[in-house]
């Protein structure tokens, strides 16, 4: 089953990084609730009613949950991967980004199932990128 991954900002709290992957959670409800329009669409119901599991990885500073966000946008997850980025207003942090998220499918739940998207056996680029960075990333 599919599964929500979300790298929040290393400078919040256990609370609020939970916060804030409620709010990531409501914002990918927003963008993404309607099945029959796309792909990621699609994907968002599945995971929202099929399985909802969400892991949340420590996602660094301000600077590196955009890289993260960069990386999600790349144009070769157009309508693949379900994805949302989180920033506060302006008066609340200032605009900082605390959450970034994406919904995969369960090809990359394990670090087994990974390994041929590492080998680069199967896969574009940007799976590669995925399975890598899951690999690299450690729980918050």
């Amino acid at each position: 089953m599919s599964k929500l991954y979300v790298w929040t900002n290393s400078y919040l709290s256990d609370l609020q990084k939970g916060i804030q992957t409620a709010h990531l959670v409501n914002l990918l409800h927003k963008r993404y609730n309607d099945p029959y329009l796309s792909e990621a669409k699609a994907t968002f119901v599945d995971w929202a009613y099929l399985t909802d599991t969400v892991v949340v990885y420590a996602g660094g500073g301000q600077a590196d949950l955009d890289d993260l966000k960069c990386l999600f946008e790349d144009n070769r997850n157009y309508d693949r991967y379900p994805f949302a980025a989180f920033l506060e207003d302006g008066n609340s942090l200032n605009g900082a980004m605390t959450a970034v998220g994406i919904i995969l499918p369960e090809k990359f739940s394990k670090s087994e199932d990974r390994q041929d998207y590492m080998d680069r056996k199967i896969g574009d680029l940007f799976d590669w990128k995925l399975a890598d960075l899951l690999e690299e990333s450690k729980l918050a």
